[in-house]
C-alpha cells in the first residue's frame, strides 16, 4: 500500500483498490470498485464503469477494513 495524507483525510491505494480514510479514524469510509483505467480509449471507445461506496455504518467499513 501507498499511503498519502492530503488535509482531513488519509488515502490508501494498492493493485486492489483505492480506500479513504478520514482523519483519526482506523475504518475507510469511501471506497472505489470498478475500471480504473481513463485513457483515450477507454474514455471514447470501450464501455468503463466505476462506482463509489461511501458509508457511515462500522459494519460495512470493518468489512471494506480487512
Amino acid at each position: 500500500m501507498l499511503p498519502g495524507r492530503r488535509g482531513c483525510f488519509e488515502q490508501h491505494t494498492s493493485l486492489g483498490g483505492l480506500w479513504l480514510y478520514l482523519a483519526g479514524s482506523s475504518l475507510p469510509c469511501l471506497t472505489l470498485i470498478g475500471s480504473p483505467n481513463f485513457g483515450y480509449r477507454s474514455v471514447h471507445r470501450d464501455l468503463e464503469a466505476q462506482i463509489a461506496i461511501v458509508t457511515e455504518s462500522r459494519s460495512l467499513q470493518q468489512q471494506l477494513h480487512q
